[in-house]
């Protein structure tokens, strides 16, 4: 079952202005054009069109979280996210955000001029001026002939005293609106504005307008962290401005702002929260709806609690059609990353990994456990200790790995890398005495990393799309484990199934480490792994450049975050990989890795090393190598096998040359997964630059292919057509993962 993409989209009404037509044209006593006898008629429907799009990766976000204070210096804290207003059918009030549904009437302006000029010559309301307009309902007013053009100005609410037409019916071109936002919350405006512009008359065919919600929508969550229930009494927004003119798309704002004497904007609630609960105060009915702006200094919000008030100052942009969530917490608080899903949602019992998803600012922890050592709040012993008994190359050496190791090549004794005890709290015992970030290819994305107790924590400062490494050191600067940091705003949880005949596969929207920078989310970036290995190499600059990304330190120093090495086949370890997360490692092309043999680093069960493409159709018993968030794995070989030319004949789509990349149908309607030609890290023999990005990918599975290959999938284009072949890639080369769900 393929859930519904996570790219969002906003509701906007659309219109549909039919005529009722009649034979004949002729020239209306009461009009200064000739006309045909077709009266105008607008019908609403519900329509979800991309009349605004999410923006594209870096524009987000809000600021990092903010401490408010009161006067005996107590605090509570802040955090902000943005998103796309969502759908609300049901909604008919004010202070709500409104669907056509619910619009009984709206205003209209039209002109109507000369068919060689454009509406910005004629008076805006030259044919007909802010007239009301019920669904289905006829004017009085006809349409021009085809000597002339017309016009349509379409707004929301229709005949309110905050909202007006500003501009006369002479005045040329778009009319001008102007709106002061009611201080009384339940009463403040989800305007709407569209318009239909040089239509040819003498034509009976529907036109399609499409109204834009023009106002920022405000929201307010408070968590209490504390023990004991608490009362919100009031929320208040002061310093922001409230008046403004509207020309089409762009809003110019009067130069004063509220205060609490000066049209203020405040929610007088009294609404009781429970111990540990999250509450949403707004609602539905309450929201604040304010005028888009970037904030002027000396921007506040106010809140009041148990009959004290707190405040802090506001920062960051409102954009019109989005909705700007605040939560507010009674502690600063830490969330541990392993107590929550993908999502972001309280899950019951620990489950650990080498990825983690973070949605917005705030501070983080996550334990200091080997990858996915603990599952669903027990010893995941099969992660670090698959003990498969597979088959001996003619060396006598054993293909796979009994027991995983950790830096020093030593057994991993227990999920923990710093406790020592016993059942779910076994573990090596190591000490880590500091944190470090690695790498980050946003500036100012983490602010800070540090060690407590067992737990390394971190802070996201201003929440942009993007990621990072942060690791641990032991006292000899070597590195114990190293996680990857994923910020983003992609959802998980909008995967495809694909049906191979042998096994369901349920595959993830986007690739590990995916920053999108397009608003379809096509064009983007991700992150690069060698094979049977967790961390992540930085990704491309671009979805078409094959340069590094740039990437950045704590103090926003720039860091190569990269580097090569080519080293002895023996001395390449897997205890060598966890001390040196950033470097490519890569002998000479004939031999590979001393533990490239081992057939189950990413996936505990396998045994095989000989390729067959019906062997590995069983799911990914995942280790404590994987470099999946919780809940994800890389996929066995039967996934790519099946998706590949070779794989029962199946073909993908033609090659998008501009978004460089292919789409592939399960052939159910609607399930489709994108591809991206990412590229990757090749030059195993002379350095670790990137190439082929925007004309090739490669797709990696926990399959191998003998002891110095691996199974993969590649896509590139050859006469602008798509190739998607099942093949073979040296373990040292560095490609994409494509998660799938854990089974």
């Amino acid at each position: 079952m393929k859930k519904r993409s996570f790219y969002s989209f906003m509701l906007a009404g659309v219109i549909t202005l039919a005529a009722s037509v009649i034979t004949g044209c002729t020239e209306h006593e009461d009009s200064p054009v000739e006309i045909c006898p077709q009266l105008i008629v607008i019908n609403y429907t519900d329509t979800v069109v991309d009349i605004q799009p999410s923006p594209v990766s870096g524009t987000r976000s809000q600021s990092a979280s903010s401490v408010l204070t009161n006067k005996s210096g107590k605090k509570m804290y802040l955090s902000c996210t943005e998103s796309p207003w969502p759908t609300d059918n049901g909604a008919k009030t004010r202070g709500t955000k409104v669907t056509t549904a619910s619009i009984s009437s709206l205003g209209v302006c039209a002109s109507v001029y000369p068919a060689a000029n454009t509406y910005t010559s004629a008076g805006c309301g030259s044919y007909f001026y802010k007239e009301s307009v019920s669904s289905g309902t006829p004017t009085s007013y006809y349409w021009p002939t085809s000597g002339y053009k017309i016009s349509f100005f379409a707004y929301y609410p229709y005949n309110n005293a905050a909202f007006t037409v500003q501009s006369a019916a002479n005045v040329t071109g778009a009319p001008t609106y102007a709106y002061t936002v009611p201080s009384v919350i339940s009463n403040q405006l989800d305007i709407m504005t569209g318009q239909v512009t040089d239509q040819l008359g003498g034509s009976s065919s529907a036109v399609n307008m499409s109204l834009v919600h023009r106002c920022s929508a405000i929201h307010f969550n408070i968590t209490n962290d504390r023990s004991d229930a608490i009362t919100v009494n009031s929320i208040s927004i002061e310093g922001v401005k409230y008046t403004g003119t509207l020309n089409e798309s762009t809003w110019t704002l009067g130069s004063g702002v509220n205060s609490s004497s000066t049209n203020p904007f405040t929610l007088t609630c009294n609404t009781s929260v429970s111990a540990g609960a999250t509450t949403d105060i707004t609602g539905s009915s309450n929201i604040f709806l304010m005028l888009p702006q970037s904030l002027p200094s000396g921007a506040t919000l106010k809140v009041v609690v148990d009959d004290e008030e707190f405040e802090t100052d506001l920062s960051g942009t409102w954009v019109a059609g989005k909705e700007y969530t605040y939560t507010i917490s009674m502690s600063e608080g830490c969330i541990d990353l392993s107590m929550v899903d993908n999502a972001g949602n309280k899950r019951a019992t620990m489950t650990t990994a080498n990825c983690y998803l973070v949605h917005a600012a705030g501070k983080y922890k996550i334990p200091l456990v080997y990858g996915n050592a603990i599952k669903n709040g027990e010893v995941n012993t099969v992660a670090f200790y698959p003990d498969v008994d597979g088959p001996v190359d003619t060396n006598a050496t054993r293909k796979t790995i009994g027991r995983c190791k950790n830096y020093n090549n030593r057994d991993i004794q227990g999920p923990w890398i710093t406790k020592n005890g016993s059942g779910i709290d076994a573990g090596d015992g190591f000490v880590a005495t500091r944190a470090i970030l690695s790498w980050q290819d946003v500036q100012g994305l983490i602010t800070e990393v540090g060690i407590d107790g067992n737990y390394l924590t971190f802070t996201v400062g201003t929440f942009n799309e993007g990621n990072a490494l942060i690791s641990i050191k032991n006292s000899s600067s070597l590195t114990l484990w190293s996680w990857h940091i994923w910020a983003t705003e992609n959802d998980l949880s909008n995967t495809t199934v694909v049906a191979t005949g042998s096994h369901n596969y349920t595959v993830a929207p986007v690739n590990l480490g995916w920053v999108p920078t397009s608003v379809d989310g096509k064009q983007g970036y991700c992150t690069y792994y060698q094979w049977g290995r967790k961390d992540p190499f930085i990704p491309a600059a671009a979805y078409n450049s094959s340069s590094n990304h740039s990437v950045y330190t704590i103090s926003n120093g720039y860091n190569s975050g990269i580097s090569y090495e080519k080293g002895q086949q023996n001395s390449l370890t897997l205890g060598y990989n966890i001390i040196y997360p950033t470097k490519y490692l890569a002998v000479n092309v004939q031999y590979v890795p001393s533990y490239y043999p081992y057939a189950n680093l990413w996936d505990a069960q396998n045994s095989s090393m000989t390729y067959d493409g019906s062997y590995v159709s069983t799911a990914t018993k995942k280790t404590i190598y994987d470099p999946c968030p919780p809940g994800f794995c890389v996929p066995t070989s039967n996934l790519f096998y099946f998706m590949s030319n070779e794989g029962n004949n199946r073909t993908m789509t033609t090659w998008d040359t501009t978004n460089k990349g292919a789409i592939w149908n399960t052939g159910i309607t609607g399930d489709e997964l994108w591809f991206p030609a990412a590229g990757g890290r090749f030059n195993i023999n002379s350095d670790s630059n990137l190439s082929s990005v925007g004309t090739k990918g490669v797709y990696m599975c926990a399959t191998p292919y003998g002891a110095n290959y691996q199974c993969s999938l590649e896509i590139n284009t050859s006469n602008w057509n798509v190739s998607g072949q099942y093949t073979q890639a040296w373990k040292s080369w560095a490609g994409v993962i494509r998660p799938v769900a854990e089974e």
